[in-house]
């Protein structure tokens, strides 16, 4: 690694100024409009157009169509210009965005996050739908998205509990999460895992020692044995110190997080730390049934 930052731990930022605001601002509003851009695109449906919205370098991450495998409903990753090419054209032989609108944004300046409703028209009948949706357009900072992370609903949610109203419930959800975060903060893969369900889907950014594949940015994960072999990989790789709540917004059917990790390396006692964004959507009995989300590349600390 050869960017160093300061230890967050022994320094204090300098206070910001105004100018300083209004900066990091602008970089917050670029992400958006790199995001923008591309539903924009996407709408007129012009395959090079919509390339020429990518960042000029990747890995890449981006969900495929969504098929059914097993009964289940399966999103794959794809990590390269040529797959990305192929995934849009398959897509609008079939089908073609007609809209997109937000109920939830989240701005970042290496990532957008939305919440909302994609109309879709059906080419083979003319037919429109309306699909409630979570997409996350990872930028890294640059002129492009460098992934397009979507997920179509595909359960009904959590039900509120006898007498328990959906603000509670949304409250409860928190809650859950918070012990989530307490579970990684300890290492507890178990503790981790009891808040999956046992056919979850995971695609995040693979931070295991020695498995970081310079083309691939993400692992993609199929069931809970899955999950659990990935992260006795990863926590075989270093320790947290820190992780913190950056963003959150804990929806009744989904939660989004952008968390702030210090860890040190069980390699060679390093210290680096790193972002990840991530949403998961919840399922009847509460438990995820799908998370999806990147992350910054490791800094030394």
């Amino acid at each position: 690694m050869t960017t160093t930052i300061a230890d967050d731990q022994r320094q204090e930022p300098a206070e910001p100024t105004a100018a300083d605001h209004l900066q990091f601002t602008d970089r917050l509003l670029l992400a958006q409009r790199q995001a923008e851009k591309h539903i924009e695109i996407e709408i007129t449906e012009d395959i090079d157009d919509l390339l020429g919205t990518l960042a000029d370098d990747g890995p890449y991450a981006y969900t495929l169509n969504p098929v059914v495998e097993e009964g289940r409903v399966r999103q794959h990753l794809i990590h390269t210009r040529d797959e990305i090419r192929d995934c849009y054209v398959t897509l609008h032989n079939n089908m073609g965005l007609r809209g997109w609108e937000s109920t939830t944004q989240v701005l970042s300046s290496w990532y957008t996050f939305h919440a909302g409703f994609a109309t879709v028209e059906v080419k083979a009948d003319g037919s429109h739908q309306d699909y409630e949706a979570l997409v996350l357009f990872p930028t890294m900072g640059s002129r492009g998205i460098t992934g397009e992370m979507f997920w179509a609903r595909i359960t009904p949610g959590p039900t509120t509990e006898p007498g328990e109203s959906l603000s509670q419930m949304r409250a409860s959800l928190r809650a859950e999460h918070d012990a989530y975060l307490e579970a990684v903060r300890r290492s507890d893969i178990e503790g981790m895992l009891t808040a999956m369900s046992d056919d979850v889907q995971v695609g995040m950014r693979d931070y295991t020692l020695g498995a970081i594949d310079p083309s691939k940015s993400l692992v993609e994960l199929d069931g809970k044995d899955a999950v659990r072999a990935h992260l006795e990989r990863m926590f075989a790789s270093f320790v947290p110190e820190r992780v913190d709540v950056v963003q959150r917004n804990v929806d009744d059917w989904y939660i989004f997080s952008e968390l702030r990790w210090v860890v040190r390396s069980r390699h060679d006692d390093q210290r680096i730390t790193f972002l990840t964004a991530d949403y998961a959507e919840l399922g009847p009995d509460r438990k995820i049934v799908a998370r999806l989300g990147h992350g910054t590349a490791p800094v030394a600390v």
